[in-house]
């Protein structure tokens, strides 16, 4: 569980640039978007709470980008003063918000203690790609709450497609505003001739037989292609020929579409620069028909690698943010077989990150020692060799002995000890993590490749992430079934005791009973996940309802309780009520133990009564002897009275 937030220490960034890059981005006073209503959404559905809100702030007020769960007066209200706000404690702070309950909280007494409804609730900042808070996205409830930490997990995988969806926009408007600069510098080319940066002016001419032949190139050629304009001038092969064939050949399909039509070219295309250099350029040029039917292009040929390196930077970072999203969604809301949706999830990931194989180890039953429990792309034969491991032996061993994660790249050359057999199967690459819960050792899981030697940027990052995810599943899977265990070795006990006694879970359905308290009270075959009101209508009424007070961790018992059935008939009961915790010590149901003792309570009334008729034949008797005037003699004889 998370601990509640008391205090906050504000970041330090300024707010004027946060607030800057809000409304450049058109996120104040702009209309309601599908893509932030269906966020709030999930994160009001996956965590059960009423209200979600995506939340942005200035100094005088806070603005709600999207809101589910509001109030029908409140799906209209956009914007609420400032000083009511606990969306700012998380933006200002750029961490996290828990409150479990408004009503007792130091910081909520801050500004005047819970407004509305708002009791409990979990806050994360969207941050930005610096790390700058510029949003918060939250999820209430009227009623108090222990927030756990799979909640703010899935808030914070939600958060992250907000920023992506804002760092989006933004790197929209940059690459718009790129474009605008771009048709700026068109209209100067003259000006700009010999002085573009990173690009160069050309003209040039296709002639009938398919050969190119440049006419002007500026200065800025040499420094793009690393071939002297002069040179380009005299043959155009020398440049054609550092562009890769399937490129040219394309090259030239757009040229030759382009002199039919005299439409405008715009193409990529990658051009050798050395032995190992690769440059990308950007074409663009306009054609025209001179008299004798030439026909004749000006344009810019610009140095793009950069941009595109970029690119491939940010559709990588995208795609592993995706990757990292849908992982939290099948791993953190997985209700069923926990190794299937592993499994799953590490192919997912492999695939993505150019990984052939996974392994997963859970600690042994012996100390120190690991058992592999989940492979991918791992062949039977291996699959038996790698099942059993000892703390240190080869590199999953070693992660488990160290809790630390190994990263080990280019391995066939590495000089790392204790990988020589991972080398003579072919092994290029290595990466495992430990599986760490509450600073104990779970298990590990590693990735391993024999086709890249190298680690894309951020694929580490990624893995950790996913590492925190598998732990979490794991040590879930670990805490249900040790419930499973204790709840069924209750049961056990329940249905074997040689007393009355019965089990209800928190909704008081009956889990388990003693064959005596099926006897007693008839119950029907099919008691199992039955009400206790259906079962045992004709239970005394205390017992009935102080399953209330066991639910909160009380105690009740009678000695002796009178009940009347619908029968008529008066029956006597001796019971007592508990509650029964779980193996992590939560109150998980009732515990009932119920006794009819109408018959004991009958034979004792039998008895008094025959003790006082005793009284009176012997007070009687005495009263007799002592006023005779005859001396009187009493022989008990088998148990008959003579005088």
């Amino acid at each position: 569980m998370l601990n509640e937030t008391v205090s906050f220490v504000p970041a330090t960034p300024s707010s004027e640039s946060r607030i800057a890059l809000l409304r450049e981005l058109d996120l104040f006073d702009g209309p309601r978007e599908p893509l932030f209503d269906e966020i709030t959404r999930l994160a009001a559905d996956a965590l059960r709470a009423p209200v979600s809100l995506l939340t942005i702030t200035d100094a005088q007020r806070q603005f709600f980008v999207s809101g589910h769960g509001l109030s029908p007066d409140g799906e209209t209200l956009r914007e609420t003063p400032i000083e009511a706000s606990y969306c700012r404690f998380t933006i200002e702070s750029a961490s996290p918000l828990v409150i479990c309950d408004a009503r007792s909280n130091p910081l909520i007494a801050t500004i005047g203690g819970p407004h509305g409804n708002v009791i409990s609730y979990l806050a994360t900042p969207v941050l930005s790609r610096d790390g700058v808070a510029i949003a918060s996205l939250c999820v209430a409830g009227p009623e108090p709450r222990r927030w756990a930490k799979a909640d703010l997990r899935l808030l914070e995988g939600l958060a992250r497609v907000v920023t992506r969806e804002i760092e989006n926009r933004a790197a929209a408007r940059v690459f718009a505003a790129g474009e605008a600069e771009r048709k700026a510098q068109a209209a100067h080319l003259q000006v700009l001739v010999d002085n573009l940066p990173d690009s160069a002016l050309v003209q040039y001419s296709l002639w009938p037989d398919g050969t190119y032949r440049f006419l002007q190139a500026s200065e800025g050629f040499e420094q793009l292609t690393g071939i002297p304009a002069a040179d380009a001038l005299d043959d155009a092969r020398i440049v054609m020929d550092r562009i890769p064939a399937p490129w040219r050949q394309t090259l030239s399909d757009v040229e030759s579409r382009s002199a039919a039509e005299l439409s405008d070219v715009d193409i990529e295309v990658p051009l050798l620069v050395g032995r190992r250099r690769k440059h990308w350029l950007r074409i663009k040029s306009r054609p025209r028909r001179e008299a004798d039917g030439t026909v004749v292009w000006e344009g810019v040929v610009s140095d793009i690698t950069e941009q595109r390196r970029t690119e491939a930077s940010l559709a990588l970072r995208n795609r592993q943010l995706d990757l990292l999203s849908r992982s939290a969604d099948r791993l953190l809301l997985a209700d069923g077989d926990e190794n299937a949706v592993l499994d799953e999830v590490c192919n997912d990931i492999a695939r993505t990150i150019g990984m052939e194989m996974f392994l997963i180890y859970r600690p042994g039953s012996e100390p120190e020692t690991l058992q592999l429990v989940l492979s991918g792309g791992v062949a039977e034969q291996e699959r038996e060799q790698l099942s059993r491991l000892r703390y240190g032996q080869w590199l999953c061993g070693r992660v488990a002995e160290q809790r630390e994660k190994v990263i080990v790249e280019d391995l066939q050359l590495s000089p790392l000890p204790g990988i020589e057999a991972l080398r003579a199967a072919g092994v290029t690459s290595y990466a495992g993590f430990p599986l760490l819960a509450g600073g104990e050792l779970i298990g590990t899981l590693c990735f391993v490749s024999a086709s890249r030697t190298r680690l894309a940027d951020g694929d580490v990052r990624t893995i950790e992430t996913l590492c925190d995810q598998v732990a979490t599943v794991l040590e879930r899977t670990r805490l249900r079934r040790e419930a499973e265990e204790h709840e069924m070795r209750m049961r056990l006990f329940v249905e074997q005791a040689p007393a009355a006694i019965a089990m209800f879970d928190r909704d008081m359905r009956c889990i388990a009973a003693s064959s005596r308290w099926r006897a007693s009270f008839d119950l029907p075959e099919d008691y199992a996940s039955r009400s206790h009101s259906d079962l045992s209508h004709w239970l005394p009424a205390r017992l009935r309802e102080a399953h209330l007070t066991a639910l909160a961790g009380g105690e009740l018992y009678a000695e002796r309780e009178r009940h009347i059935t619908p029968e008529g008939a008066v029956r006597h009961f001796r019971w007592e009520c508990r509650p029964w915790r779980d193996a992590r010590g939560k109150i998980g149901g009732v515990l009932a133990g119920c006794e009819d003792v109408s018959l004991r309570i009958e034979h004792e009334a039998r008895l008094l009564e025959s003790e006082a008729r005793h009284r009176l034949a012997n007070t009687s008797l005495r009263r007799l002897v002592e006023g005779s005037p005859f001396r009187v003699y009493v022989v008990y004889a088998q148990f008959r009275l003579a005088i």
